[in-house]
């Protein structure tokens, strides 16, 4: 048996000390026990906006699901992807307008229509390089009629398309091609709160 000394030794000479396959899974299973199998949360968002470089998959009906859990809110739904040069050219007009609204009153969700295989790649790379501080998710693979469906909208599957929603949750309008930051402000004046 070798003392503790001899051990720092071996550990200083890169001889690591063979570990028991079972000691080993109970030392791992101890410590996700210990953190819930969760990674730690996320800081709060400042000044009350989403923080940005989170990119998760969704479905079209995850998308009908965030829309209801931000009842009471008016919502904007943009799709969109990295490829398409006016989607691109309009997201320093959404990051703009995300910034300028109030967070207890306005809601923004940008869905990239991107390939889902190219989330970590191409679509959250994306979103740090533009310091983009709205939620953004990537489509799974639903069909553009699923999307449309769950949105209440014709897709065609043409982006970008913006969609507003009331804070009751209905249908105010739809754009189809590049929106600004003036354009959704001045759309938010008839909505009714």
């Amino acid at each position: 048996m070798k003392t503790v000394e001899e051990k720092l030794q071996d550990v200083r000479r890169g001889a690591l000390p063979r570990v028991p396959r079972p000691a080993f899974l109970l030392v791992l299973l101890g410590f996700l026990c210990a953190c819930g199998g969760q990674p730690p949360p996320a800081p709060a968002p400042k000044h009350g906006h989403a923080s940005q470089g989170a990119v998760s998959l969704i479905s079209a009906g995850g998308i009908g699901q965030w829309i209801k859990d931000n009842r009471g809110k008016a919502v904007f739904v943009n799709l969109w992807a990295t490829w398409c040069p006016p989607c691109v050219a309009e997201m320093p007009q959404l990051n703009a307008f995300h910034k300028s609204m109030d967070p207890g009153r306005v809601s923004l969700l940008a869905v990239s229509v991107d390939d889902p295989s190219r989330m970590e790649s191409t679509v959250a790379p994306f979103v740090k390089k533009h310091g983009l501080g709205f939620p953004v998710r990537v489509l799974d693979s639903t069909s553009p009629d699923e999307l449309g469906a769950a949105l209440g909208i014709e897709f065609s599957g043409a982006v970008p398309v913006t969609v507003l929603f009331s804070p009751a949750g209905e249908l105010v309008r739809t754009w189809e091609g590049e929106v600004t930051s003036e354009t959704l402000r001045a759309a938010l004046a008839g909505v009714k709160y």
